[in-house]
Formats: C-alpha cells, sequence, structure tokens
C-alpha cells in the first residue's frame, strides 16, 4: 500500500546531488524513516550524479513510501543512456552502480519515449534477528 509520495523536479546542474540529499532527508525523517535517511541519500546522489552525466533535462525526484519500503526515483528527459554508461573503461560495473547495488540491491534503470528512470527500494521494515 502506498502510504506517501513526493515529486519534486531539479535543476539540470551539479547543485541537483545536493539538493536531492537534502529533500530525501527531509522527506524521509518526516515520514518517521530516520534510519533509513543515510542509504538513501548516498544512492539518491548516485544516481543524481549519473543522469546528470549522462541524461538531459528535465530531472526529477520522485520519493514512495511504500508499507516495506521507501522508492527513490531519478527520472531525466532522455529516452535512453548511452550503453557504454553503464561500464566502466574497462568493462566493468560503474563505481557508481556498486555503490548503489551494494547498499540496496533492488534498483535498476528503465527507458522509454518519456525518459529515462533510474530507481532503487530501500527496506523499511525492521530486520528480524
Amino acid at each position: 500500500m502506498l502510504l506517501g509520495t513526493t515529486t519534486t523536479r531539479l535543476d539540470f546542474d551539479p547543485a541537483a546531488a545536493e539538493a536531492s540529499r537534502r529533500i530525501v532527508a527531509d522527506t524521509l525523517t518526516s515520514w518517521g524513516l530516520d534510519r533509513a535517511v543515510e542509504t538513501a541519500k548516498s544512492c539518491t546522489s548516485e544516481l543524481v550524479t549519473d543522469a546528470l552525466r549522462h541524461g538531459r533535462s528535465p530531472l526529477h525526484l520522485l520519493i514512495r513510501h511504500w508499507t516495506d519500503c521507501v522508492q527513490v526515483l531519478v527520472i531525466d528527459g532522455s529516452e535512453g543512456h548511452d550503453g557504454a554508461s553503464e561500464l566502466g573503461p574497462y568493462g566493468e560495473t560503474t563505481v557508481r552502480r556498486r555503490i548503489v547495488h551494494a547498499l540496496v540491491g533492488n534498483w535498476s534503470v528503465d527507458s522509454g519515449p518519456a525518459g529515462t528512470a533510474a530507481w532503487f527500494d530501500l527496506e523499511t521494515l525492521p530486520r528480524a534477528r
């Protein structure tokens, strides 16, 4: 069940990464999800930076609070990022994508005529001991 949502248009410039971290922190804190803030800020910043490097304007940040997770989407105006952006210079996964994968596990990039959305899900339920 969807418990909350917020959408923000970001300026398409390097300051968007910092703005996205602040928005995520404020939003998750207002939803009582303080424990998820640092991981969400780190992953959001990586996705925004990737969009700035490989996408184009407009740039939007969408945050959804589901019953068991927070989903963050970074949507840019490109129909698809260059496939080379998915790999580093030696064919390896980029550091940016390795960071997101290590922190949240469930993430992806989807492209279509309306833009490219990079997203991740961050579990918010307490973990069993």
